[in-house]
């Protein structure tokens, strides 16, 4: 795969987290019904094929065909495989039924399917990845343009977060090398210890720098792109609420990463009840908390592209 897409005319955005239950999804899906009514073209993928359920959030049933059935050739177009969502101006391409071999995707698929990805009309393209650090969800999130990453103010969602980081940064960095046809000179003891995360991806690049500073100042180009942006979920407290900045604090001191904190959401009960009737919150309830945060985001992600001031 390469890194980067170009000639998009949609903007990627991947939506992870490092652990699961975190509400990822269902933050994903109020973000892609929001952006729509704000007159956005958007498209969801539903990438998470080992636990697709875009569909269910948007109670859409047994959407034909789907993401699956384009990674195994049976249908030939990406687009073959979009199917109509109850929202004007959404779209969506499922991962259900997904076969199980299908969780994690040959080299070969996925860079078909980001190829595929880059000639949709669509403004936005919001791909949902499976939690965790697979080399699926690496290769998304090194692709797109945007990386939104979900956490909750608990140490297992924030050490995974934090790991989930790290991984993509070493991937990105690694297959960096790969695409120069350096990486032969990367020290395996180094490679190794960076792996299992005993050194940070900045000794890489410090000891890169000592072999080239060519492919040090590449490295790094491609590591500014790496910006993430958080959104911390279920903050309550005074000290949840504070939780963002000091991620964003953490990335730049220890990874090297300018990070953005996107907003904080508050736990609504309005949530559950939304997930039960199969529709998004923002459909549901639309004054809630939940809503209003989101709708906030929505605003600053408008904002932050187009330099647009949507009241």
């Amino acid at each position: 795969m390469n890194d980067p897409i170009s000639a998009k005319r949609a903007e990627i955005m991947a939506i992870a987290s490092g652990k699961g239950g975190v509400g990822k999804s269902v933050i994903l899906t109020n973000l892609a019904v929001l952006l729509a009514r704000h007159g956005k073209r958007v498209l969801l993928l539903d990438a998470d094929l080992g636990g697709a359920n875009l569909h269910t959030l948007l109670g859409v049933d047994r959407p034909t065909p789907t993401l699956t059935d384009f990674l195994t050739r049976n249908v030939a177009e990406l687009s073959d495989t979009i199917v109509s969502t109850p929202f004007a101006g959404l779209s969506l391409i499922s991962g259900a039924n997904a076969l199980m071999d299908m969780a994690n995707p040959y080299a070969a698929q996925k860079a078909k399917l980001l190829r595929h990805l880059s000639m949709v009309d669509f403004d936005y393209v919001l791909i949902d990845l499976g939690a965790g650090s697979t080399f699926t969800t690496l290769d998304f999130l090194a692709a797109a343009d945007q990386t939104l990453l979900v956490m909750m103010p608990t140490p297992t969602s924030i050490e995974n977060a934090y790991h989930l980081l790290k991984a993509v940064l070493y991937r990105k960095i690694t297959r960096t090398l790969k695409r120069l046809n350096v990486d032969h000179l990367l020290p395996r003891g180094l490679d190794e210890d960076v792996r299992r995360g005993r050194r940070s991806a900045w000794d890489l690049l410090n000891e890169l720098a000592h072999i080239d500073t060519a492919l040090t100042v590449e490295a790094a180009r491609l590591t500014r792109r790496l910006q993430p942006r958080i959104i911390v979920n279920h903050a309550n407290s005074a000290e949840d609420l504070r939780l963002g900045r000091q991620i964003t604090l953490a990335c730049q001191r220890h990874l090297g990463l300018t990070a953005d904190f996107l907003g904080d959401i508050r736990t609504d009960e309005r949530v559950l009840s939304a997930v039960q009737q199969r529709r998004p919150v923002c459909d549901v309830h639309p004054g809630c908390p939940f809503a209003t945060a989101l709708e906030g985001i929505v605003l600053r992600l408008l904002k932050d592209r187009h330099g647009e001031s949507e009241k």
